[in-house]
């Protein structure tokens, strides 16, 4: 089974000939150092945000662990120190612009689904109860705005994966977080062209690999 991951089938997607075939590349011959380290940046806010929501604390007590990470960072080396400061105003986003938010945390599920013979990976950072109804939800703590395609390819993927696993979860209730920019997409209706291109993607991939 050929194994791609969410994030970079969002990439492969939105990406020219030459950057897609180094995705496949990658996913073929996996560096586990740099798939970990990619994986691992924003350990700290995902944690924090989890602990905000899954303790039922206030966003005053999400600030508070901010400037915590903040101190660490001051005797740490230079790459590990920039980490954990971009990692303290992730959180001061997330307080700004969701701390309000009344989540009831479940336990998270690790989906993915099938096409061809392609496995897509896509666990999501959260699984809530928002109002009464069972929620995915993606963190996107970068600096840099998300395309609007690779938005709708995730929470696509996101819903797809829950079908999969026989999750009832609507595809309204796959929330993309924008983190920086407090911004929150929805996913899109069931049988969207999106899926249709996620598809194509996955056989395209499967194609590739077999020529890397």
């Amino acid at each position: 089974m050929k194994k791609f991951s969410m994030s970079a089938l969002a990439k492969f997607m939105t990406s020219s000939a030459t950057t897609a075939n180094s995705l496949v590349r990658r996913a073929k011959y996996p560096n586990e150092n740099e798939a970990k380290a990619v994986l691992t940046y924003y350990r700290d806010a995902r944690r924090a945000v989890a602990r905000l929501h899954g303790c039922g604390r206030e966003p005053a007590w999400l600030a508070a662990q901010a400037t915590m990470l903040d101190k660490q960072a001051e005797s740490e080396v230079a790459r590990r120190r920039t980490r954990l400061r971009t990692n303290a105003s992730a959180v001061r986003a997330y307080a700004r612009h969701f701390g309000h938010r009344n989540f009831g945390v479940l336990d998270i599920v690790r989906l993915g689904f099938e096409i061809d013979d392609v496995r897509v990976t896509a666990t999501p950072d959260l699984f809530v109860v928002d109002q009464g109804r069972r929620t995915i939800v993606k963190l996107d703590f970068g600096v840099q705005e998300p395309k609007p395609e690779t938005v709708a390819i995730i929470t696509q993927t996101l819903f797809e994966a829950a079908r999969s696993a026989g999750l009832r979860v609507a595809a309204k209730d796959v929330r993309y977080f924008d983190v920086r920019r407090g911004r929150e997409y929805r996913g899109a209706r069931l049988g969207s062209r999106r899926a249709k291109d996620i598809r194509s993607a996955c056989v395209q991939i499967s194609a590739l690999w077999g020529r890397i």
